[in-house]
């Protein structure tokens, strides 16, 4: 596991997905990212950090895996949302809402 699975690839796409849904199986992963053998890797390290539970599904023929998060998982989640939002209404406030042509005339008034 890697010293803070939070700062690797995907790490926060896997958590807001599942966060979003309530509970996710393991095709999902492919909407975090395309490499679902690295998505996966980051899964299973968010599993050993206590933020997200898997479980084989007994009501499936197949292997199907459900991912969902822990109560820790769950307060990290909406942590990184929170953050993602401020983020986002920062980037529109000093670039402007509209298209290019008007973020970089928004950019030009402050000059």
């Amino acid at each position: 596991m890697a010293d803070n699975p939070l700062t690797r690839k995907y790490a926060v796409g896997i958590l807001l997905l599942i966060m979003e849904r309530g509970a996710i199986v393991s095709q999902d992963l492919y909407e975090v990212g395309s490499n679902y053998p690295a998505v996966r890797d980051v899964a299973l390290d968010l599993c050993e950090m206590g933020l997200v539970t898997v479980r084989d599904d007994e009501r499936h023929l197949y292997n199907r895996r459900i991912w969902e998060l822990t109560p820790a998982g769950a307060e990290v989640s909406e942590l990184l949302l929170r953050a993602s939002s401020i983020v986002h209404n920062l980037g529109r406030a000093r670039c402007g809402t509209g298209n290019k042509a008007d973020r970089f005339s928004s950019i030009e008034k402050v000059y």
